[in-house]
């Protein structure tokens, strides 16, 4: 039996694009309580002129991250935006058989700092379940700059 059947009762995830911008909602609901989890997350800046940039590349304990994220400005931004859209908080232990529920998340440009280029935004997340890899999403965004 895998980690994943032994540890998710249920993972769902829909996308929906509505007036040029993406919505996710996900259900994740946990068969027993989670102490064990870490996140892997690379994150990188595409300039117009091609030039890759590499903003962040860290594999850490989920719990420790929660813990620290108010201290980077990107994080903070993502855990604010989290919230907004959570059901429940991002708190360690992850409680079992309760409904982790994003609905209709989407990153607000408003919470954007506004030094931030004109440049498209590729990322991979991974989750590890005891030190397994579990889980793995991608993402894709960029940044527009509209003209006053």
């Amino acid at each position: 039996m895998s980690c994943y059947s032994q540890l998710i009762q249920t993972l769902t995830s829909r996308v929906m694009q509505l007036n040029n911008r993406s919505y996710l909602s996900t259900q994740l609901i946990l068969k027993r309580i989670i102490t064990d989890m870490d996140i892997k997350l690379t994150v990188d800046l595409i300039k117009p002129n091609n030039r890759t940039v590499r903003l962040i590349n860290v594999r850490t304990n989920a719990c420790d991250f929660l813990e620290k994220i108010n201290k980077n400005l990107l994080f903070n931004i993502l855990k604010n935006t989290l919230s907004k859209h959570l059901s429940g908080s991002l708190k360690c232990p992850f409680k079992p058989f309760f409904n982790y529920t994003l609905n209709n998340l989407f990153i607000d440009e408003k919470d954007f700092p506004s030094y931030v280029p004109e440049c498209k935004i590729r990322g991979v997340g991974e989750v590890y379940f005891f030190q397994q890899l579990s889980a793995k999403f991608f993402f894709n965004a960029g940044v527009v700059h509209k003209p006053k």
